[in-house]
């Protein structure tokens, strides 16, 4: 893929981040609610919707966009009669990008992950941009190299299953793992790159009351409301423990928030935390509880999230808070006997409480739920093959596309809840496995 070539080798900066007061005016705020566990978030224009091709060999990038009038898919690419085979000619694909996140802020796609070169052995981490038109990919910044890093794998160079890469107010917050501080247990420990999208400046995020490299794990669990990105920290050698922080992106400043240390998931509505907590032996329900952090008053909301706290089930650890600015949603992957079927809105004063399921269309595939521009979507990935047709292994064929459907959360809130397509990348898919898309059952 062609690049500008504008790579900054970033390292540890001491100072704060250059910051200004109209950053909120100037630059587009996060949406905390479209982010994602496992799949990407929602990232919608007024005309369509862009995506990342997963169904591919290997890790190759390659960038989609789904028109919503025509209802069809192409490669984020402007060149004509292109082959959008990963080589520096298309805008769309790129052989040597192995991508951990893609997110969407102010008119630009953002992808954040690795690149190998063979010529000097080095692994590069790296946030790239593209344009909305396909007629741009550009290298934002390098934040950090390793030399002959032996049988690296997604498992270690990928945040995949780590955290979110998030665009908020101009800055580029970047889940990696850094490989110039090893943790307590590992070669390298979860770390946060700050970077200022104005300047390619770069910082790692503090660790604080902890020396990073004696940390199990890292920093993790990220959150952005107005000026402060929130994250919890696992000390180490304790269990079910979690300490929260939240990091100024204009002064650099870092303070601890006092709240309960067993947190599990927790979101921040106009400067009130609310979370979860792992519950102890003698609780049979999920605590809920939300600390003002200007007060320092915490109210124990756990009787709120009735009726999954009903007693009558045993609480699933993995349940988890979202918020889409005027919403928290509760949500967990296990409920009477199913997966993915509780979800639970409430409003911040805790009088409208709605409980809903996602889309019986949706419901027999791994689907998460996103908050974007006013909607809820639930997002989810179909896979289908030949399966039995196949004579031998070698003869399998399969495609895996990405499909939503969306609500705006006011019919969510009313009660009028009706879930209508948004995307389908199915056919996409089907276009590009050619004569072979006959053997699709």
């Amino acid at each position: 893929m062609r690049k500008l070539l504008s790579a900054i080798l970033c390292g540890t900066i001491i100072l704060g981040m250059s910051g200004c007061s109209d950053r909120s005016e100037k630059y587009q705020d996060c949406e905390p609610g479209n982010r994602y566990i496992m799949l990407d978030g929602v990232m919608e224009t007024e005309n369509g919707y862009y995506a990342r091709r997963r169904n591919h060999m290997g890790n190759m990038l390659e960038l989609c966009y789904y028109d919503k009038e025509s209802e069809k898919a192409i490669y984020l690419c402007s060149k004509p009669e292109c082959s959008h085979d990963g080589g520096e000619f298309c805008t769309a694909t790129d052989k040597d990008i192995e991508p951990d996140h893609i997110t969407m802020s102010d008119g630009y796609v953002y992808i954040s992950g690795t690149e190998y070169s063979k010529a000097d052995e080095t692994l590069s981490w790296k946030l790239y941009r593209a344009n909305s038109d396909g007629t741009e990919f550009t290298e934002v910044c390098t934040y950090q190299k390793q030399k002959n890093l032996e049988n690296v794998g997604r498992a270690v160079t990928s945040t995949y299953y780590m955290d979110d890469l998030i665009i908020h107010r101009g800055y580029a917050i970047v889940p990696f793992y850094d490989y110039e501080n090893p943790s307590l247990m590992y070669d390298c420990v979860a770390n946060t790159m700050i970077i200022d999208l104005e300047n390619g400046q770069c910082k790692r995020l503090p660790a604080l009351d902890y020396d990073i490299t004696k940390l199990e794990h890292g920093q993790l669990g990220y959150y952005v409301e107005g000026d402060y990105l929130y994250y919890y920290i696992e000390p180490p050698t304790y269990i079910n423990t979690r300490h929260l922080y939240r990091y100024n992106l204009v002064t650099g400043e870092t303070e601890r928030i006092e709240t309960n240390t067993r947190l599990w998931s927790f979101v921040v509505l106009n400067d009130v935390v609310y979370y979860i907590t792992v519950p102890t032996e003698e609780q049979n329900y999920i605590p809920f509880y939300a600390y003002d952090i200007a007060t320092g008053e915490e109210k124990d909301l756990s009787a709120k999230l009735s009726p999954y706290n009903s007693g009558e089930r045993e609480p699933h650890l993995n349940s988890n808070l979202v918020c889409d600015g005027k919403y928290v949603y509760f949500m967990s992957p296990f409920y009477n006997g199913k997966w993915g079927q509780f979800y639970f809105m409430m409003s911040e004063d805790m009088e409208t409480q709605v409980h809903f399921e996602a889309p019986k269309e949706m419901q027999d595939y791994y689907t998460e739920l996103k908050l974007s521009n006013g909607k809820a979507y639930f997002v989810g990935e179909v896979t289908i093959s030949n399966g039995d047709a196949a004579e031998t292994i070698e003869d399998i064929i399969w495609i895996t596309s990405s499909i939503a459907y969306s609500c705006p959360v006011e019919d969510i809130a009313a009660g009028n809840i009706e879930w209508t397509l948004a995307y389908d990348f199915t056919e996409f898919e089907m276009s590009l496995l050619g004569e072979r898309a006959d053997e699709i059952i």
